[in-house]
């Protein structure tokens, strides 16, 4: 093997060695600005541990200076570097980067070529933070076992008439040390947290106290708060250790030494389990009556406003025949006068036909007595022949009506009941529809639900947000109760409703307001 060969053998075990070392090793060019002083470093090479170190590949950053790469550098990395290149030896110290915010052990090693240098460095920032947190820790105990010692014998030589005074109070009183261990009770605070279990006396017991916020599961835990925080009257749940739940009205204060140091809690609480249980009663018995009363007028309301609606609905009609009647009288039978006459007779007694059917199958569906003839059936096929019978209502609105369908979906369905849902919604898209609205009628299949959906959107007018809470209750209308604005008795919804709900399914309404049309959506199990 030649020398030159020798040579590059070697300087590939250096290379390795290099790469894989497992601190990082830099590779620099110092720069200095026209006074001398070192501002910045070209990086010339750098190894794995360092590309780790940077984020980057060495690609990415050999070839450029340190500021491009950080844009904040503290001078004392160039001072320190600059020094040991000037005085060609090695340094290695201890540097802290704020801008990074870690600890740095770095030695610097001065290499042959204008101002060439090269620099080993680990980050020490978890040693560093350890050896302060040790420091201060074994301060700390120091501290907290002299004034605990201290604290606890003061607390001991007040302990026999502390406890005399506290039995004589007539309700639950515990003192805590400042991690909130109890390590003094009275003999209500037994009274109340023993119950029906057999409990010793000694305080230790009672650290395992439970609180609940007032009616809840939600406990509350011991949290040290300042003395100026302390807390008045407040009322919780607490648990006995038999598992039974009371009530309670409890105040809490900090004690502190001169020094303004926390060094016990005293908690004072009063069973109103009686009291509150008392009260809730009450308040239920209230609750109950002014619903009822609620109820009650609501019903007459509603009452009063569908007799005056059905009065109306009925009146029209019942006019009509009546006037047509009389002018069948008057005129030869056969004549063009009698023969729309007759047609009014026939168009009016249909309209009383479907509003009877319709207060009917109301009756019929809060009875539950609809009787469902169920058999398998396509739905594309029969909403495509709903909107086929509605399509004149649209035609003659000028109302565009589009039916999106979907690939076949079969299920078991009442044919006459699922047509009459659906005509529902499209009679009512159709009366809440204007010129020019638009009325999307679409069929699909959730797959992840198993269910048939039936949506019929359209851009009419709208629903307020607080309508839609009612809608589908007997003798509604989306804009207002038994509204005089459109016709009907407002069954037709609640029609659908009922026909859904007894094939399984359910119907839901949605619309983003006055004038922001609605979407009505019937979903049925396959």
């Amino acid at each position: 093997m030649s020398k030159n060969d020798a040579f590059k053998q070697e300087a590939g075990f250096y290379r390795i060695l290099f790469e894989n070392i497992p601190i990082a090793i830099q590779i620099n060019q110092l720069i200095f600005n026209e006074t001398g002083e070192p501002v910045d470093y070209l990086l010339l090479d750098i190894n794995h541990a360092a590309e780790k170190h940077f984020g980057f590949n060495r690609e990415e950053i050999v070839g450029k200076r340190i500021k491009e790469i950080y844009s904040v550098v503290e001078k004392e990395w160039f001072t320190r570097y600059g020094q040991a290149v000037k005085a060609g030896k090695a340094d290695r110290f201890e540097i802290y980067s704020e801008a990074l915010g870690r600890w740095y052990d770095v030695q610097v090693i001065p290499l042959e070529g204008p101002d060439k240098f090269g620099i080993f460095y680990q980050d020490i920032t978890e040693l560093k933070n350890k050896e302060a947190s040790e420091k201060k820790a074994l301060i700390d105990r120091k501290i907290i076992e002299i004034e605990k010692e201290h604290y606890m014998r003061l607390a001991k030589e007040k302990a026999a008439w502390l406890q005399t005074i506290m039995d004589l109070i007539p309700a639950g009183v515990w003192i805590s040390d400042p991690d909130g261990k109890v390590i003094m009770i009275n003999k209500e605070a037994i009274n109340m947290y023993r119950g029906g279990s057999s409990i010793s006396d000694v305080p230790k017991e009672y650290n395992s106290y439970k609180i609940f916020l007032p009616d809840s599961d939600e406990r509350i835990f011991f949290e040290p708060y300042p003395p100026k925080e302390s807390v008045i009257g407040m009322v919780l749940d607490f648990e006995r250790f038999d598992g039974t739940r009371g009530t309670m009205v409890a105040s809490t204060e900090a004690i502190s030494d001169k020094a303004g140091k926390i060094i016990n809690y005293v908690a004072v609480a009063m069973d109103i389990t009686t009291l509150r249980q008392a009260e809730k009663a009450l308040e239920k018995s209230e609750k109950n009556a002014l619903d009822l009363v609620e109820k009650l007028r609501q019903v007459d309301q509603n009452k009063n406003a569908f007799i005056n609606r059905l009065s109306h609905e009925l009146r029209n009609p019942l006019a009509s025949i009546m006037m047509a009647l009389e002018l069948i009288e008057k005129t030869p039978s056969g004549s063009q006068q009698a023969l729309k006459a007759l047609d009014i007779v026939k168009r009016q007694s249909k309209l009383l036909k479907n509003l009877v059917d319709d207060l009917l199958d109301v009756t019929r569906i809060t009875q539950n007595k609809v009787c469902l003839k169920k058999d398998v059936l396509e739905i594309n096929n029969l909403v495509e022949k709903v909107i086929q019978d509605y399509q004149p209502q649209f035609i003659e609105k000028n109302v565009k009506l589009e039916f999106k369908s979907s690939l076949p979906i079969y299920m078991k369905a009442d044919y006459s009941r699922l047509t009459q849902a659906i005509g529902n919604l499209l009679h009512n898209a159709a009366k809440f529809t204007n010129e020019d609205d638009l009325v999307i009628v679409s069929v699909a299949q959730d797959a992840d639900c198993s269910e048939a959906v039936i949506t019929v959107e359209d851009t009419g007018q709208g629903m307020d947000p607080k309508d839609q809470l009612n809608l589908f209750k007997p003798f509604m209308q989306a804009d207002k109760p038994l509204g005089l604005r459109h016709e009907g008795l407002g069954l037709g919804l609640s029609i659908v409703k009922g026909i859904v709900e007894h094939h399984g399914g359910r119907v839901e309404a949605f619309s983003e307001g006055l004038g922001r049309g609605a979407k009505f959506t019937i979903r049925l199990p396959l």
